[in-house]
């Protein structure tokens, strides 16, 4: 399969200042470091403060080894926006849906654990704040 270039942009939020700035440059760092693609361009915005958390964002423009390599990049770093480029056309081999697949629904079973075990917390909470009143 031929290589995938793609614009992408990963946005982050937080406090305070300079540990958004930190964590959105060790994000880009490590990117360039990572085998199977390369960082063609990157651009780091200036964190912004909105409502008291501090935003930053990097647009990148990445070219990756394969397809696996770019579903690895969204599910670790969940970009707000990727925009394949090249090639127009990309054909597959059921063994690397497949393996998309599994991994998305990897994901969303841990998001899903998570999901429930925050809902039980918040009951548990809630419960204990009303025996408070």
């Amino acid at each position: 399969m031929e290589k995938i270039r793609v614009n992408a942009i990963i946005e982050i939020g937080g406090f305070p200042k300079e540990h958004i700035e930190k964590t959105m440059d060790n994000i880009v760092e490590n990117l360039k470091k990572a085998k199977n693609l390369k960082v063609l361009k990157s651009e780091v915005e200036k964190p912004i403060e909105r409502k008291g958390i501090w935003l930053t964002l990097a647009e990148l423009e990445i070219l990756f080894d394969d397809f696996n390599v770019l579903t690895s990049f969204c599910f670790s770093h969940l970009p707000t926006s990727v925009e394949i480029i090249e090639p127009s056309k990309i054909e597959f081999q059921a063994n690397e849906i497949t393996t998309i697949i599994s991994d998305l629904i990897a994901k969303l079973n841990i998001y899903d654990d998570s999901l429930k075990k925050l809902i039980i917390q918040n009951k548990v909470l809630m419960n204990q704040v009303k025996k408070d009143q």
